[in-house]
């Protein structure tokens, strides 16, 4: 190796191997250097502690039982307001027995969780076998659904397998219906594919029905309907004994706005009762 000018010149071959080694060696470090300041700049897990930064793209995790972000607003504002505009505004997992993806509460007049959508407000999905959706209340209505649309249900349920579309159990009823109009309808059953509409098992209780006495010597009795009938109301009667030899029901016709009559062929000679339904 000679020098010519300041620079070193190869004086033969093992001159010129010793450089191509310094030059890969060089380059090798040229290329850790970058890569390393590429990892820096890449968004990395950091181990947070209370009082950290957080940058975008950053994981940070934590090993205590501290919260890892939290967000207070004690003016009119959120406390936190997240957009996204091609995905999930927010994700959550948990992976605590018992515990719960998200979590959220009101301690006043207002919504634990109040959410919109296009598609629908909410939609619960069980992966396993538990509920679609649980609601609880210890003071109030467990669930509440309201709709204003028409032909539309408060509440819709289906469910096309062999199991019950709607299922409710209560102290008092299992299901109550309750019609807001005369003209609408408190239970409708329905089977258009020619099965069973409605089936009962236990006592069956109608208010438009009752038993009535008639004495000796009446040859009709006068029977009030609750919610009153019409001309076009149908009455079926039943003799719950013998009201004399040779007397029976004639006919049950309409009589007012609220009563219908039970005449008889000859005047009662032994007091007994019959039974009476109304059908409309």
């Amino acid at each position: 190796m000679r020098r010519q000018k300041g620079i070193d010149v190869p004086d033969g071959s093992a001159d010129q191997a010793l450089l191509n080694r310094r030059d890969l060696v060089l380059k090798a470090l040229a290329l850790g250097a970058g890569a390393a300041a590429a990892a820096a700049l890449a968004p990395a897990e950091a181990l947070a502690a209370d009082g950290d930064v957080v940058h975008v793209g950053q994981l940070a995790t934590t090993g205590t039982g501290n919260t890892v972000f939290m967000g207070r607003n004690t003016g009119g504002g959120a406390g936190m307001d997240i957009e996204a505009a091609k995905h999930d505004a927010i994700r959550a997992r948990a992976h605590g027995t018992n515990q719960s993806a998200v979590y959220a509460s009101h301690d006043g007049d207002g919504y634990g969780v109040y959410s919109a959508g296009g598609r629908a407000g909410v939609r619960g999905v069980s992966l396993g076998g538990g509920r679609g959706v649980e609601g609880y209340s210890a003071a109030g209505d467990g669930i509440m659904g309201e709709a204003t649309a028409a032909n539309k249900s408060g509440v819709f349920a289906f469910n096309d397998g062999s199991g019950f579309g709607v299922f409710g159990r209560g102290g008092v009823a299992g299901v109550l219906g309750l019609a807001s109009t005369a003209l609408a309808t408190g239970v409708m059953a329905e089977n258009a594919d020619g099965g069973v509409g409605l089936s009962v098992v236990g006592k069956t209780t109608l208010q438009r029905s009752g038993v009535l006495g008639v004495g000796v010597g009446d040859k009709y009795a006068t029977v009030t309907v609750p919610g009153g009938v019409t001309a076009a109301s149908m009455y079926l009667v039943t003799m719950q004994g013998n009201p004399g030899t040779g007397v029976f029901v004639a006919y049950a016709k309409y009589f007012s706005a609220t009563e219908f009559r039970v005449y008889f062929n000859k005047a009662c000679t032994k007091f007994t009762t019959f039974a009476w339904m109304v059908l409309d």
